[in-house]
């Protein structure tokens, strides 16, 4: 007579067959897994833009939500605060 397995339990002896079987579908999962992602990754990437690259001495503007500022309503800040001289 064998006991029913508790919920969260791990068996402590596995049948070798089922065993193999467990492993060649995760590996097979992991494989569709790695295709899924290339794929996803390469329509993602075709949508990015790459960084603009900035010359020394030229003037940018920069964001001002990475900023604190003394303004007391977020409402009535400037978007951008600038323009500054890139230096390095």
């Amino acid at each position: 007579m064998t006991r029913p397995c508790r919920i969260g339990s791990t068996p402590t002896h596995a049948h070798p067959i089922k065993q193999s079987l467990f492993d060649q579908l995760h590996v097979k999962l992991k494989e569709q897994i790695k295709l899924a992602q290339s794929r996803y990754q390469v329509l993602a990437n075709s949508k990015r833009s790459s960084a603009p690259e900035f010359a020394i001495g030229s003037h940018v503007f920069v964001k001002a939500q990475f900023f604190h500022t003394t303004q007391p309503s977020k409402k009535l800040t400037k978007k951008y605060l600038g323009p500054f001289k890139v230096i390095a």
